[in-house]
């Protein structure tokens, strides 16, 4: 019986491989930072002004890693990297909203009973 030993070319290629996508994403991230901002600020208010409720901070931590986990579905040869950016934080800004509706009516179990005195 003959065992093969691990390529560890094969696995150093590996790790360069996700060093340079975390490289790209953080040089898109550099690069589009403002247009990111500015779309994940107005996106976070059209969701404050739908639900009264102004967390604006919280909704734009909430579009920046939506924006983080799919960056790299970005083909440049299918959009700008503007019209991508748009199209993820409505996105994010309909997930948040989604999420927002189906928590609202939901019970509460480990509420107890207030005493009057």
């Amino acid at each position: 019986m003959q065992t093969t030993c691990p390529d560890f070319n094969a696995m150093a290629d590996i790790s360069c491989k996700s060093q340079k996508k975390t490289g790209e994403v953080m040089s898109f991230f550099e690069k589009y930072f403002a247009y990111i901002d500015a779309c994940a600020t107005a996106r976070a208010w059209e969701i404050a002004y739908t639900t009264n409720r102004y967390d604006i901070e919280d909704y734009k931590q909430e579009m920046f890693l939506y924006l983080s986990k799919h960056i790299d579905r970005y083909n440049p040869e299918r959009s700008c990297p503007h019209t991508f950016i748009n199209l993820l934080m409505t996105s994010a800004k309909k997930l948040v909203l989604r999420s927002m509706g189906r928590n609202k009516n939901r019970m509460i179990t480990s509420a107890r009973q207030i005493d009057y005195a």
